[in-house]
């Protein structure tokens, strides 16, 4: 009865998308427990007789020569004599009489003996699936089975120990350096940088105290563009918005609320999440040439390097990307390797299965994330799916300063060049578009995700905008001169464009050309949009627009803002995987987690940025080539190295 009441079985609500039938594993896998937990252990002599005569030999297993195990005989009722193990079947039904047609995909749970195999469970499912099946028009297929044996162990995960060993190397650090702070705060003097060896100086970069102090710092640079921070703070909270629906509504048992959702307007903020990430391009973009072009209009070339013409460009260009692989890679291996990890552990002992192979992809394709070449293969081969964006701005990056360093000589040549790739993409886009007959839609927002979605040539758009922004605001020294009238113009069409992205495929039906024009121009309009925002709030024309953008008590969360957007689907994941049972969501029950999901990673990217984002910034400050020969140019003062090092850092 217990083994029965731990299977799954149909409950009411298919029709309204209760396709989880998982029963209680934990109920299977404590009967199981019991089974071993209930035998009392024995040691005696073979030359002697035992204690006290079995009552039940039946129920004696003997496995060494000295130890029996002998189960309570009042138990053997409640606690079955073998050993029992949870599966999962996932299977397809069809329905086709007359007043039903519809195909559902469910998962049911199954507590059986551990010594049935896969082919069993398959044997056994459809023999039940079919005792009835001649009087009902249904059609069943098992699509897949899974055995939760339990047999992935963490201790025995080679990456588990590398990650293990990397933090203790990094926490050996922090700890060296926070007796310099206590010694520093019993009143000796703290020494200036240039008075300590190379090897004092990089186990400074590993000090908890001050890489704390420097992310929960509210204070910012004097060439950084504030209302960036607010922009990439707002655009991050967008995005685990939009994760935390598509994740949770997966792991539901009433996936039709989806389309009751899907039909309010404002889901539409949801559904449209896409163009958040269109903003972290443009910020991109704007950072790399507004930085670039103000420290270049600040020294010379050569008070920056030795290494003169073309050959100094080639410095420049192999050093700033080393520069941004250096910055972005250690975390970002870090929670490639959590993300494997979590994924092995969940596939051996959860209940539910979501849709991802991190498991198999970054154990196999972990190369490609470290390149930032996974968005030129399958969705299906790619290590943790929200990566793309990384591989898409890097892309980007080394074509953009490409063209930064052909701006210097010749500035109509790269303006060409911009123009060029722009209309490139556009064209693209829009041939793709049609060729795959795609049109925009609010069910389905993420169809043909591998043709349109990932590709860097759909993502141009913005980043050039970006780049183009960035040479605009350091020209104009971010003093943009209008009257009151073209001011209010600007926020006219600027936010006219972003309703029209948001909202217009909801009241306009498009056919596949309108929708082809759309698709390429959408994301480039959005990116205007914002650049005039931007344009405004550092102008003065911002209103209080830019106080919610400028607030200095976000800024230590906008610099936590690359290692959350990591982490987030990693926990989000991993806080449900953990659940027996499927959700019953609700709009409240959303919010819930939402709030809980973005709370808590903050929190572990705090952590996360402690170890391996922050000491590697400290690091690179000193130790860039760039860097390291203007320290050693006379005519480049301290201070002004230190605006040398804001150009390298568009976290700061």
């Amino acid at each position: 009865m217990r083994i029965k009441d731990a299977s799954g079985q149909y409950n009411g609500g298919l029709f309204w998308g209760n396709d989880y039938w998982l029963g209680s594993a934990a109920l299977c896998n404590k009967l199981d427990n019991g089974n071993m937990l209930y035998y009392k252990h024995h040691t005696f002599n073979l030359n002697s007789s035992l204690d006290q005569p079995l009552e039940d030999p039946e129920f004696v297993i003997t496995y060494e020569k000295r130890t029996i195990y002998k189960r309570n005989p009042y138990d053997k009722f409640s606690i079955p004599p073998f050993r029992l193990m949870f599966s999962t079947v996932f299977f397809r039904v069809n329905i086709s009489d007359t007043q039903n047609r519809e195909m559902f995909f469910i998962t049911q749970g199954l507590c059986l003996p551990q010594s049935c195999t896969a082919k069993d469970i398959h044997k056994i499912f459809m023999f039940s699936a079919n005792i009835n099946n001649k009087n009902l028009q249904r059609n069943v297929n098992i699509l897949k089975i899974r055995q939760l044996n339990g047999e992935y162990s963490i201790w025995n995960d080679l990456n588990f120990y590398l990650k293990i060993k990397k933090s203790n190397g990094e926490q050996t650090m922090s700890c060296h350096n926070n007796n310099v702070n206590t010694k520093m705060a019993c009143g000796m003097k703290e020494p200036s940088s240039d008075e300590l060896d190379i090897y004092s100086r990089i186990f400074l970069c590993f000090s908890l105290k001050a890489n704390v102090i420097k992310i929960c710092s509210p204070d910012i640079g004097d060439d950084t563009l504030a209302p960036v921070h607010g922009l990439r703070l707002y655009s991050l909270i967008w995005v685990v918005i939009c994760h935390t629906c598509l994740i949770v509504f997966q792991m539901s048992d009433n996936k039709k609320f989806r389309n009751e959702i899907e039909s309010n307007v404002l889901y539409q903020l949801i559904s449209n999440a896409t163009f958040s990430v269109d903003t972290f391009f443009f910020m991109s973009g704007v950072l790399v040439s507004f930085l670039f072009f103000r420290i270049m209009s600040k020294y010379t070339k050569d008070q920056l390097i030795k290494a003169k013409g073309f050959l100094g460009d080639i410095f420049i260009y192999v050093s700033l990307i080393l520069y941004r692989f250096v910055r972005l890679t250690p975390p970002y291996i870090f929670v490639i390797g959590i993300s494997s990890i979590s994924t092995k552990y969940h596939l051996s002992n959860s209940v539910i299965e979501l849709p991802s192979s991190d498991h198999v992809n970054c154990d196999k394709y972990w190369w490609r994330n470290i390149l930032y070449i996974n968005t030129f293969f399958p969705s299906n081969e790619m290590c943790m799916v929200w990566s793309w964006y990384l591989a898409n701005d890097t892309q980007f990056y080394t074509i953009g300063i490409l063209i930064l360093l052909i701006s210097m000589r010749h500035i109509r040549l790269a303006g060409i060049i911009v123009a060029t790739l722009l209309i490139t993409a556009w064209l693209t886009t829009g041939i793709v578009t049609i060729k795959t007959n795609y049109i925009p839609s609010t069910i389905d927002p993420f169809s043909h995700y591998d043709e349109l979605y990932d590709k860097p040539w759909t993502r141009f758009g913005p980043y050039f905008i970006g780049i183009i922004s960035g040479y605009i605001l350091n020209a104009i020294d971010c003093k943009l001169k209008l009257n009151r009238w073209i001011s209010c113009l600007c926020w006219s069409v600027a936010i006219g464009f972003m309703l029209f992205i948001l909202f217009g495929i909801y009241y306009i039906e498009m056919d596949l050309y309108s929708s082809a024009v759309y698709v390429s121009l959408s994301h480039t309009m959005w990116a205007m949009s914002i650049a005039w925002i931007l344009f405004a709030c550092v102008s003065g024309y911002g209103g209080w627009v830019e106080k919610v953008l400028c607030w200095k008590y976000m800024y230590p969360f906008s610099r936590l803002v690359y290692c959350t957007y990591l982490i987030h689907p990693v926990i989000i994941k991993n806080v449900l995987l953990n659940a027996e049972s499927p959700l019953h969501i609700s709009k409240e029950i959303m919010v819930i987690y939402f709030l809980g999901f973005l709370s808590a990673s903050f929190c572990i990217a705090f952590i996360i940025s402690l170890l391996f984002e922050a000491p590697i910034v400290s690091l690179l400050h000193f130790t860039h080539p760039i860097k390291k020969t203007s320290i050693k140019s006379a005519s480049i003062t301290q201070q002004q190295q230190i605006h040398v090092n804001k150009a390298f850092d568009t976290n700061e």
